[in-house]
């Protein structure tokens, strides 16, 4: 008897056919797989030169962390006003405005030829308050 990937017992016979299975039945696993494989391949294509680059140029840091802090809580708030929405559900809109976008927001930068470096910076001053 073996193990396959899902955890489930296997006959010998299979075991020796069958060196990976993925569960056809668990999109989270096949979504986590796709994220990192997407991410992994961003970060190949962003050398050391272009985080150096960032670092020299400060304020284009803060010129990003403006729009994600203050703007777009602000804007998704005017618009939970105008579109006159229950109160429970204008509080999830703007809490979800106010978390910064993750890692796949590098991925899309990347693919609409913006700066990942900057993108990817961005994002770490947003997450380091959190670490203290």
């Amino acid at each position: 008897m073996g193990l396959n990937f899902t955890g489930q017992c296997l006959p010998q016979a299979a075991t020796d056919r069958v060196w990976l299975t993925l569960p056809h039945d668990d999109p989270q696993l096949i979504l986590s797989l796709l994220l990192a494989t997407m991410v992994f391949s961003v970060a190949l294509g962003v050398k050391p030169s272009d985080f150096t680059r960032v670092l020299q140029t400060p304020h284009a840091v803060v010129c990003g962390l403006i729009p994600q802090f203050i703007l777009l809580p602000v804007g998704t708030w005017v618009a939970t006003l105008l579109l006159d929405l229950p109160p429970n559900v204008e509080v999830a809109m703007i809490l979800v405005a106010s978390c910064p976008g993750g890692s796949l927001s590098n991925v899309v930068t990347h693919y609409g030829r913006g700066n990942t470096a900057l993108s990817a910076r961005i994002l770490a001053a947003c997450k380091t308050p959190g670490w203290l």
